[in-house]
């Protein structure tokens, strides 16, 4: 499991993970990017980061956390294996994500 709470910059070697097997919460950093990650095995936690968009990202295992992001659209995602959590977003279309649990928004 990975936690970034506080982190204020990401060495450039972040920006070649393509992958996570666990769990990575960003939750309230001042991270912009998720870079090149295309898959998260476990939760996805980047509630109140300025992230705008999900990059390559393709598939969270666990529940992802978007609440008070600038994120507008979930572009590459295909699946969320648990919650996908939307309050606070401008996010409308889930056509092509397949949530395995619930949509809260």
């Amino acid at each position: 499991m990975y936690y970034a709470y506080g982190v204020k910059s990401v060495r450039a070697q972040a920006e070649q993970v393509v992958e996570i097997e666990g769990s990575l919460f960003l939750y309230n950093t001042k991270i912009q990017s998720l870079g090149n990650l295309q898959s998260v095995g476990g939760y996805l936690n980047i509630y109140g980061t300025p992230i705008q968009n999900l990059g390559n990202l393709q598939s969270v295992g666990g529940s992802l956390d978007l609440r008070f992001t600038q994120v507008k659209d979930l572009g590459n995602l295909q699946s969320v294996g648990v919650d996908l959590y939307l309050s606070n977003t401008s996010i409308k279309n889930l056509d092509n994500v397949k949530v395995k649990g619930e949509v809260l928004r």
